[in-house]
């Protein structure tokens, strides 16, 4: 009698018989046939192409505008793995990225290969300065996804030009690149203590609310921003998101006055459940506060709060501080 465990080895056997099988079909049909013959289920059956005027037909194929973009996507990842050897192929990648005559979707398929190709980083750094020279060539491309996703890729190598080119799109908003939310979000790849001014005055004055946002997000690093992520914090009409953000900050930054008005924000009726919630779980995850720290009058009050309808987050946040407290009860 076959085991579960047997059976399911048998399995995994047979899929991989069978996968081997089709990939051998494909192989077959792929070199007795024009690559251009050949539909999406030989492609996507076979395994990566190594062979060399297999490669050859492969390139030529991928440059054929008139098949469609699922098509020739297909064709380019089973070339992508010679990449690592063949400069050719990386060419042929970043070439078709960098027309601004191909269609976008295609464009988008073959900037994807080469994001991906950059994690085996020590096969990839070969082509490194030429890649990155081309992205910042392409800040400029007329296809707003283009700009975004190569900046975005750019922020990760933490590329100076391109944090050059953010910070004059956000002090001059005509010169802008991107939105300037983004712009902000990208600056937050690589911080510098002098780029923190012109996060206040984004904060203080943003063009709209989602900049506002991400500029407390990073603000939140910066120990001088500290009075004035307070001031957005205590300002209950503020934004909730920055509100967040600041409460974080303020927590590293001032812990005894986070504590002060954390105390008082917990238990006042008019604050919205998420700010409490984060609040009383920051309280309960701090090491350097204990329950019996906060003092008894607090404690009471969570414990009301219990009879209250509140939200499940708030809710749980009680479960947890109270589960977590040093003390047994504070209303016994």
């Amino acid at each position: 009698m076959t085991t579960e465990v047997e059976q399911y080895r048998l399995n995994i056997d047979q899929e991989l018989k069978a996968e081997q099988e089709r990939q051998a079909n494909a192989l077959q049909h792929i070199r007795t046939q024009p690559v251009a013959e050949a539909g999406e289920d030989i492609l996507l059956a076979l395994p990566d192409i190594s062979d060399p005027d297999l490669a050859e037909q492969f390139k030529a194929a991928a440059l054929e505008r008139a098949k469609p973009v699922s098509w020739r996507s297909l064709v380019l990842v089973k070339i992508a793995g010679l990449l690592f050897e063949r400069q050719d192929i990386f060419e042929l990648v970043l070439g078709i990225l960098q027309d601004r005559e191909e269609i976008l979707p295609m464009r988008i398929s073959a900037l994807n290969i080469l994001k991906q190709s950059t994690f085996l980083e020590v096969k990839f750094n070969k082509y490194l300065p030429a890649y990155l020279a081309a992205l910042r060539g392409l800040m400029d491309d007329p296809e707003p996804v283009i700009r975004d996703q190569v900046m975005g890729v750019l922020g990760k190598f933490k590329d100076e030009y391109l944090q050059r080119r953010v910070i004059e799109g956000l002090e001059e908003p005509g010169k802008a690149l991107v939105p300037p939310e983004r712009g902000v979000q990208l600056l937050g790849y690589d911080i510098h203590a002098e780029q923190y001014p012109l996060l206040q005055k984004l904060l203080e004055n943003p063009p709209n609310a989602q900049t506002k946002i991400e500029a407390a997000r990073i603000l939140a690093l910066d120990p001088n921003s500290k009075d004035l992520l307070l001031d957005r914090l205590k300002d209950k009409g503020e934004l909730k998101d920055v509100r967040s953000s600041s409460a974080l900050a303020v927590q590293s930054f001032a812990p005894e006055e986070f504590k002060s008005f954390a105390a008082n924000a917990i238990t006042d009726h008019t604050e919205y459940d998420d700010l409490k919630s984060l609040l009383l779980t920051t309280i309960t995850q701090d090491p350097q506060i204990t329950a019996s720290s906060m003092g008894l009058e607090f404690n009471q009050q969570v414990d009301i709060l219990k009879t209250r309808k509140l939200s499940p987050g708030l809710l749980k946040a009680v479960q947890n501080y109270q589960d977590n407290s040093d003390l047994a009860t504070q209303s016994e």
